[in-house]
């Protein structure tokens, strides 16, 4: 199974309107009486990494050279 280019392109939109959402909600003041659910800088971790995940397979899309690895076989 191989995912395009225009679902790669929309994950990581996705990734990077995520990140853009969590980094606002992680910098805004605390409110002193009120719990916060969610650790929004785990969230901005998790979706900066998928966006670079989304960008490395962007990449090979464009490039036409899929990821090989140093065994030249991955993930056969």
């Amino acid at each position: 199974m191989d995912i395009g280019l225009y679902p790669t392109l929309g994950l990581l939109a996705f990734a990077l309107g995520l990140f853009a959402f969590a980094y606002w909600k992680a910098h805004k003041p605390a409110e002193p009486l009120k719990v916060r659910m969610m650790n929004y800088h785990y969230l901005t971790f998790f979706a900066a990494v998928f966006a670079l995940v989304m960008v490395a397979h962007l990449v090979s899309i464009i490039s036409g050279h899929p990821f090989t690895g140093r065994s030249g076989n991955f993930g056969q």
